[in-house]
Parts: structure tokens; sequence; C-alpha cells
């Protein structure tokens, strides 16, 4: 028999919530030939019920191998204690219904899935795992400083802990402690993963978000660096890709009036998932200086596009290319920093494409 591991995210697409990251999945049924996996698809309800009867199982659903749930809680940043007590015990009781026994209990996200992960390991007798969801995790954190007690516990007490990118293991390290054993760094398995040779290109800078995040994703930074190198470069332009709300759309829009860049940036709109690492491939940098992010997949697909990417220091793919030209860390916060970071991208653009094309052979 193949080793059973249940895995408890709020990260998966499921029947109620279909277009969920696919960061899990990527990883779940990137090893379904190894284990045999059952994941508790988590959908938390608030309002009265969130507030009056935590961890209640509203609703559940089950296909395949995954077992989606609705269930009542308060915010994590108010509550997720008694929500998480009640949940583990009304889920023990539907595995034993369905007659699924684990060898290994994994919760993907440290502050929530994980207390639930250590709860569901007591009652099994099996150890538990962790996946690092460092904008999550850390927001939390700082959240609700009162709560490292507890979360120091689960962190030492896992039997193992995986993270998406070195920076989130080192910060949840530096805030919780050493761990007996190492984290292991492994990256989000991409849904479109094509190894696109880079080509010198003009000045145009590509990014893509969900524009309903664009406060997060940092727009205003970037458009104060385009703003700085805007007499520099003449035909420089920046193209926006993403969906999201009509408010996000005319907030975007608005930023763009007041930064007077309404000649050099256009809001392109959605890319099909499927086109879009032949999108990054045509512009010479892709910028995303997000103010918190756990991985962002985008990076990964620009460089294996052959575009250079600009992510932020602290978070996102932070750790894993030191010292590379075509992957550079700049401070979220700080546009000159960015705008110096975008000038060397484009003036050497050649020689840092020609050292990305060198590395997508590594």
């Amino acid at each position: 028999m193949k080793p059973r591991i249940l895995h408890l995210t709020a990260d998966y697409p499921d029947l109620f919530q279909p277009n969920k990251t696919r960061a899990i999945a990527g990883l779940i049924e990137g090893t379904a030939d190894q284990f045999e996996h059952l994941v508790i698809s988590l959908n938390r309800e608030g309002g009265l019920a969130g507030a009056f009867r935590p961890g209640q199982l509203l609703e559940s659903r089950h296909e395949d191998h995954v077992f989606a749930i609705r269930y009542s809680s308060p915010p994590a940043a108010i509550a997720i204690g008694p929500a998480m007590a009640i949940l583990a015990k009304k889920l023990a009781a539907e595995l034993q219904r369905i007659g699924f026994e684990p060898d290994l209990i994994q919760g993907h996200k440290l502050t929530i899935e994980g207390r639930l992960a250590q709860r569901l390991a007591t009652r099994f007798g099996v150890p538990y795992a962790l996946t690092l969801q460092g904008n999550t995790d850390q927001k939390l954190l700082r959240w609700r400083p009162d709560r490292k007690a507890r979360m120091r516990q689960v962190w030492s007490k896992a039997s193992g802990v995986m993270t998406f990118a070195p920076w989130s293991a080192d910060w949840c390290a530096k805030h919780l402690g050493q761990r007996s054993s190492p984290v292991a760094v492994i990256p989000c398995v991409l849904p479109h993963d094509a190894l696109l040779a880079p080509v010198p290109s003009g000045h145009l800078v590509r990014t893509a978000f969900h524009l309903d995040f664009w406060r997060n994703k940092n727009v205003s930074t970037l458009l104060d660096a385009m703003a700085r190198l805007a007499p520099q470069f003449p035909d420089l332009r920046l193209e926006i890709a993403g969906n999201g709300s009509p408010a996000a759309v005319a907030a975007i829009g608005a930023k763009i009036a007041k930064s007077g860049l309404q000649d050099r940036v256009e809001m392109v709109g959605p890319v099909e998932p499927e086109a879009i690492q032949q999108w990054f491939h045509d512009a010479a940098v892709f910028a995303l200086p997000t103010h918190r992010e756990s991985f962002g997949m985008v990076f990964a697909e620009a460089l294996l596009a052959g575009t250079p990417v600009i992510h932020p220091s602290g978070c996102a793919i932070d750790g894993f290319f030191r010292n590379r030209s075509f992957a550079r860390s700049v401070m979220a916060a700080d546009p000159d920093d960015l705008a110096s970071a975008l000038a060397e991208m484009l003036t050497q653009q050649p020689a840092i494409k020609a050292e990305l094309a060198s590395a997508q052979q590594s």
C-alpha cells in the first residue's frame, strides 16, 4: 500500500471555490504515484455562525481525492483555537466514517492549518508536517504576537516542514526559534513551465496580478519608479495584465492618471493562462514589487519564459537567485531602489538575458 497522507488546506480548488491557487494542487498531483492523498479543502464561513458556533461543519462535498467542507469560524486574526479544536473532533469522525486512516497529516499553513494538523495527528497517533505560507503566516504572527508560544510549539513539534521559498523558513526561525531538523525548500510546481530562450526587446516592462489586490501588489511604487525613469527612456512603457472588479480597474486608472503616465502605461486585461509565458517573453523585464508574497509563481514562469524579473526583498522568490543579474530584489516601499533596478535591467538587457539563457540550461 502507498503511504496515506491527509492534507489540510484552505488553498485548494474544490467544488465550492474552483478558482483557488493551484500551488498545493501541483504538489499533490506531482506525487500521486508515490502516495495516496486525501485533501480536506477548508472553506471558512463567518457571520453569526462563525462567531457563536465556531468549528461547525456546515456542508461537505466529496469528489475523488478531495473532501471539500464549509465550516464556521471567526477570522483567524480574531480567534482560531476554539474553532480548530471543535473542527478536529468532527473531521476525525468523518475520516473514521469513510475509513481513511492517515500515516501522515500535512497542514498547508503554519498558523491556521498547522493547529488543526497537530490536533488531528494526536487523535490518530501519527506525525504531522507543515507547509509554510509566508504571506499569511507572517501576517498573522505580526497581528497576534500573543499566539507566538503556541505557534512555536506547532513549529518545533512538526516531524517535517517544507517551504516554497527560503525566506519564509528564515523568518520563522528568527521569530520561533531554530528547528532540530532543516526545513525543505520545495518551489511551487508551475502550471506553465515552457522554456523559452531570452531574446532582446525594447524598453517594455510588464507585470501581472489580480487587479483587486493592487495595493498589496504595490502599483503605486511601480508607477513612481516608472515616472522617475521616463525622461531617461523615451520609449519606456509599462503593461499591466490581470482581471479585476470595476472598482479596482478604476482605482488603478486613477493612479496612472495621477502619475502622468497615461501615454506610457496600459492595462491590457487578462491574459489567458496558456499564453502568459509568451506574453512575458516579449518584455525586457517583469517587475512586481509586492509588499507580501509567499512565492509568486509568475516570477518563476517569467524566468522560464526568458524574461528577467524584479522581485521584493524578503518575500516571494527571494533567496533562490542570490547575486544573479536576472533576478533582482528591491525594497518594496522604495521607488528609487526599484527605479535603479529597472534602469540596470533596461540598459544591460543583452548581458542580463545572456546570463539568464545560461542559467536556464542548468
